[in-house]
């Protein structure tokens, strides 16, 4: 459950930063008008789960923000996992 809350954090600061207007270049792009808010919320989340474990994704940063954001993400998920990890062998 805490996973679920930690990467229901991160995708909502990630569609956040998609939507920001400082950059015409940003992974939100690839909405269209029609997509429901549901669909943008699951596509965020989903970005987020796959930063936590070996998965992939086709959204991808499109500007330094979101970059940035990104390699945080990657290694606090690093942090994540190899803490889920240790704690099973334990």
């Amino acid at each position: 459950l805490t996973l679920v809350v930690i990467n229901h954090f991160v995708s909502c600061a990630w569609y956040s930063i998609g939507m920001l207007d400082m950059f015409e270049a940003r992974w939100t792009n690839r909405f269209s008008e029609d997509d429901t808010f549901s669909y943008r919320y699951a596509t965020s989340f989903h970005w987020s789960v796959t930063q936590f474990t070996p998965a992939s994704m086709e959204v991808t940063p499109a500007n330094v923000i979101e970059r940035c954001y990104n390699i945080v993400i990657i290694f606090f998920g690093l942090l994540m996992f190899s803490s889920f990890v240790s704690s099973m062998t334990n």
